[in-house]
């Protein structure tokens, strides 16, 4: 008798990961799970007083862009870095034999 067989595929899917550090310097977005060869974007969006530095991926720069649009094609797993804004505070007296100002820094 002949006999009829049919082959069942499914695409590849693979998951994105996306951390913080500081865990306080921001949000990153866009992980999640991908379909073999579609085009995934991960963005970073800094909190207040923090700026984005760099994507990372196991320890390796990959993008100092806040937003990263790559294929996928296997599992990855990126950290975005950030950096906490650091800000120089000046004092002066005026006039200048008022007295004397102090508490000027970085």
């Amino acid at each position: 008798s002949n006999r009829s067989f049919q082959a069942n595929y499914s695409q590849n899917t693979y998951t994105v990961s996306v951390s913080n550090s500081p865990s306080s310097g921001g949000t990153a977005t866009g992980g999640g799970n991908y379909a073999h060869g579609s085009q995934a974007t991960i963005t970073a969006s800094p909190s207040t007083g923090y700026a984005f530095v760099n994507w990372t991926e196991g320890g390796s720069v990959v993008s100092t862009n806040a937003s990263y649009t790559f294929t996928v094609n296997s599992n990855r797993s990126f950290q975005a870095n950030y950096s906490q804004n650091t800000y120089t505070v000046s004092v002066s007296n005026s006039p200048s034999s008022g007295g004397t100002a102090t508490g000027g820094g970085t």
